[in-house]
């Protein structure tokens, strides 16, 4: 802001007083601007006062799961997040939301938090804030019944002719693009993670992928096809919670309120439940690893 100085040997009584208006004006100007942005409500008070907790997500088994029929939610992350809403005195309103516009999602104001269980990337951590990583996660595939000693590394997959279906915003596309250089990749949208899953089935695709946990869960449910790196999966990154950037107390709060769960064993049991077994929550750190997140 720009400072006036009154020296009464240069400045007379009328200039003061013309001058006074336009000066009173700038701070009342610059106290409004300073009252916008320090009077923003943080979403934890504000999901206390409204007695809603947004929630966006998409469905990945065994965190997040829909029954086809009624709609209802359940899974590990729903349970937590009904825990967390229920020890703030709040319900939930779930949105769903395509994964590849949850980020936008959290930007646009649309959700508080987004309990799609995502894969903490470099590029991602840009735009949204993580919580702390929840479990680890990598990225496995299918492949038609019968074909799955055509792709044991890498290396089967990246040749041409084969088609590899891969699902749009997931952190393999980026991966794939950067490194698979010869077959085709069949990019689909769509709210459905098991998208390139699918793909295969219907004969789209001669591979697919998404993470671990929707690709077997779809091939419990499809003897036509058969998982491919199941012992090695491909990009094991953590799995987060996603919130705004500039959301510290937020962010802060839904991490103490995490941590419960996972030291007190609930969200362990919740994992058993739906999944039969807990989940990863420590990786061996590969040797020489290549990876771009």
């Amino acid at each position: 802001m720009q400072k006036y100085s009154i020296q009464h040997n240069n400045w007379s009584r009328r200039h003061f007083l013309k001058c006074l208006p336009l000066s009173a004006f700038a701070i009342v100007g610059c106290n409004q601007q300073t009252h916008k942005f320090s009077n923003k409500i943080d979403t934890l008070e504000k999901v206390t006062q409204s007695g809603v907790l947004r929630a966006g997500y998409f469905v990945e088994p065994p965190a997040v799961m829909k029954d086809p029929n009624s709609g209802e939610l359940r899974g590990s992350y729903v349970g937590a997040i009904k825990t967390i809403a229920a020890e703030l005195g709040v319900k939930v309103d779930f949105i769903e939301v395509d994964l590849a516009r949850f980020a936008a999602g959290i930007q646009n104001d649309l959700y508080d938090v987004s309990i799609g269980s995502t894969f903490r990337t470099i590029k991602r951590s840009r735009v949204v804030a993580f919580t702390d990583t929840i479990y680890y996660l990598g990225f496995a595939g299918v492949t038609p019944k019968g074909r799955g000693d055509e792709f044991r590394t890498e290396a089967d997959v990246n040749r041409k002719g084969v088609r590899v279906a891969l699902k749009e915003g997931a952190a393999l596309q980026t991966y794939a693009k950067e490194r698979w250089h010869n077959p085709e990749l069949v990019i689909l949208t769509g709210t459905d993670l098991s998208l390139p899953l699918q793909a295969v089935s219907s004969g789209q695709a001669d591979v697919g992928f998404i993470n671990e946990h929707t690709t077997e869960f779809y091939a419990r449910n499809h003897d036509d096809v058969e998982i491919i790196f199941k012992d090695n999966p491909i990009l094991v990154l953590g799995m987060s919670w996603a919130v705004r950037p500039d959301d510290t107390r937020w962010l802060q709060f839904l991490n103490t309120s995490l941590e419960a769960l996972v030291s007190t064993g609930q969200m362990a049991r919740w994992e058993r439940k739906f999944y039969g077994e807990k989940l990863r929550r420590q990786i061996i750190e590969p040797d020489a690893p290549n990876v771009q997140t």
